[in-house]
Parts: C-alpha cells; structure tokens; sequence
C-alpha cells in the first residue's frame, strides 16, 4: 500500500526490484582492447535485449566485448 502511494505522489510507475535491498538487475556491456588489457565497463542497461543488441554491434566490429549479468554487486563495482 505503501509503495502505491508513493508511485502516485511520483507520478510514475514503480521500479520493480528483483534482489533485497532495492537493487534492480543491470546488464553491464565490457570490453578489451587487447588480451592482455583488464576488461572495462562500456555501457549499463535496464533490459537485457538493449545489451545484447550493443554486445552484437560491437562482437560485429571485431572487439572483444562480453556481457555481465549483475543482480548483486558492490557499490564499487
């Protein structure tokens, strides 16, 4: 009840959570520029579909990317 009072005084839709403490799940898109080099974060999406179409454009552009699925993770991350 709560929640849906508080969507209402926002004015828009709730952000539905999917780990205890509020974090929503984040689809991380990582990159290297050579083997030896330390992955780095490219781009962060909501939606899994987003990343994945950002991983292909970049595979399709002879990168070496990955995707990383993050439920939990410290704030660090």
């Amino acid at each position: 009840m709560m929640n849906d009072q508080v969507a209402k005084l926002n004015g828009r839709d709730p952000v539905t959570v999917s780990s205890p403490g509020g974090m929503a799940r984040q689809f991380r898109i990582q990159h290297q520029k050579t083997v030896d080099d330390p992955w780095q974060m490219f781009a962060v999406f909501v939606r899994r579909d987003q990343a994945q179409r950002c991983l292909e454009d970049l595979l399709e552009d002879g990168r070496a990317a990955r995707l990383v699925s993050y439920l939990v993770f410290p704030a660090a991350a």
